[in-house]
């Protein structure tokens, strides 16, 4: 039995987004679209400055302050990435989106699966990358675990700041395998997280489980996914994107 798993199809696809908002440690927020009522000159002085000064880091958009539109959230879930099949996606009425990718193995490959979220910045959502973590931090980024695996004493957890596709993030990878009664219950997800102080990339990598694949044993739930296997899988994903960040 598998009790916990991080990525699914889309009926759970909300979840990836749980995930991001708890790592982060605070709910993600929009900011106010007032000002788009301003004045028709107003309005078309500030797509002209936003057309001379765009860098290519919103790609079609950004609103005048250069956040994410729904429109570049639209634009965004319909990336494709080289070696992956996009699987589904979604863009919420809360300023924010995801999409679903699939690793394209050989066949008798384990594909892994990636769920990438996007969002704008708010000031507790964009954390210091190059902060040291708390230990209460670390604990509520562990809090996205069933209780079983918080309890298990054979708990891998991974956590630390690196570099992801020449990009400082913050990675939490988490493995556990417990055995209660004949049943078992498993958890193995790798989680990144990187921002400019403007956009947030959230991406959560996972087994593909679609094919009801279960892990009999820790052994054979490490060889599904290692936290090197999704680290490279995140950095594929997080480079088809590197135009988004400054």
């Amino acid at each position: 039995m598998n009790d916990h798993r991080y990525v699914t199809r889309s009926p759970k696809v909300l979840l990836a987004l749980l995930v991001t908002l708890l790592v982060v440690l605070a709910s993600c927020g929009g900011d106010s679209d007032d000002d788009a009522d301003a004045s028709t000159n107003g309005a078309d002085a500030a797509a002209t400055d936003l057309d001379d000064d765009s860098s290519g880091d919103s790609g079609d958009g950004g609103d005048a302050d250069g956040e994410w539109t729904d429109a570049d959230f639209e634009r965004l879930v319909t990336t494709t990435v080289d070696g992956y099949t996009l699987d589904s996606s979604s863009v919420s009425e809360y300023g924010n989106a995801t999409v679903q990718y699939t690793q394209q193995g050989a066949d008798g490959d384990d594909p892994l699966t990636a769920v990438v979220t996007f969002t704008n910045c708010d000031p507790f959502t964009c954390v210091d990358l190059g902060a040291e973590l708390t230990e209460e931090q670390r604990t509520n980024m562990r809090s996205v675990l069933a209780p079983v695996h918080i309890d298990n004493p054979d708990l891998v957890e991974e956590v630390s700041t690196e570099q992801v596709d020449g990009r400082p993030a913050l990675v939490a990878y988490y493995r556990s395998f417990v055995e209660d009664g004949g049943s078992t219950a498993t958890a193995n997800t790798y989680r990144m997280t990187t921002h400019d102080d403007l956009h947030l990339i959230a991406i959560t990598v996972t087994p593909d489980l679609s094919a009801g694949v279960q892990a009999d044993s820790a052994e054979e739930l490490e060889q599904q996914m290692t936290a090197d296997d999704a680290a490279a899988v995140a950095a594929d994903i997080l480079d088809a994107f590197s135009n988004e960040l400054s």
